[in-house]
């Protein structure tokens, strides 16, 4: 099942120097076809920093994309985004997901969704991060909904809690 809206990145809304992405839109499916539209929120609509890696993977396509725009000549459409279908314009979100799982089936690890990654990203974030910044970087206006949809028990944060109380209890018997 597809993202109810997936966040479209354009060049103009990355500042690869600064190492920050704006998200203004995203894409929806309407009728059966990919569109464009604004987030449905105002937190939606936000301002990442993203890290030096993506900024490099990041510039890496950019550079992919100026050589098929190259060797596509009149049959590239200008759109400016950054992850675009084979011949520039929007991608086919479907077809992403559907590649996705192929790929995963043959890496041999257990079948999971696209979607997936966010809940993943989201998870483990929350491990480290404290919810408000999770939060506004998943474009939630309210912290709750990230910590009811996305606060799953990490491996191993069970055992941690349970250190931190003995440390505690330790120090409360010097």
């Amino acid at each position: 099942m597809p993202l109810p809206t997936s966040p479209v990145g354009v060049w103009r809304d990355l500042d690869l120097d600064a190492g920050m992405l704006t998200v203004r839109r995203g894409q929806v499916k309407v009728a059966g076809e990919w569109t464009f539209a604004e987030p449905k929120t105002q937190a939606g609509r936000r301002t990442l920093d993203i890290d030096p890696a993506t900024v490099a993977a990041l510039r890496r396509q950019r550079q992919a994309l100026l050589e098929r725009r190259m060797a596509l000549g009149a049959g590239w459409s200008e759109g400016d985004l950054v992850f675009p279908g084979l011949t520039g314009g929007p991608a086919d979100l479907d077809a992403w997901g559907k590649s996705f799982r192929r790929a995963i089936r043959d890496a041999g690890a257990p079948p999971i969704r696209l979607h997936d990654l966010r809940h993943s990203h989201a998870s483990h974030l929350l491990v480290t991060t404290d919810v408000r910044t999770v939060s506004a970087r998943l474009g939630h206006a309210d912290p709750g909904l990230t910590l009811r949809i996305y606060s799953h028990v990490m491996p191993g944060r069970q055992a941690a809690a349970a250190a931190a109380v003995a440390a505690l209890v330790e120090g409360l018997g010097r």
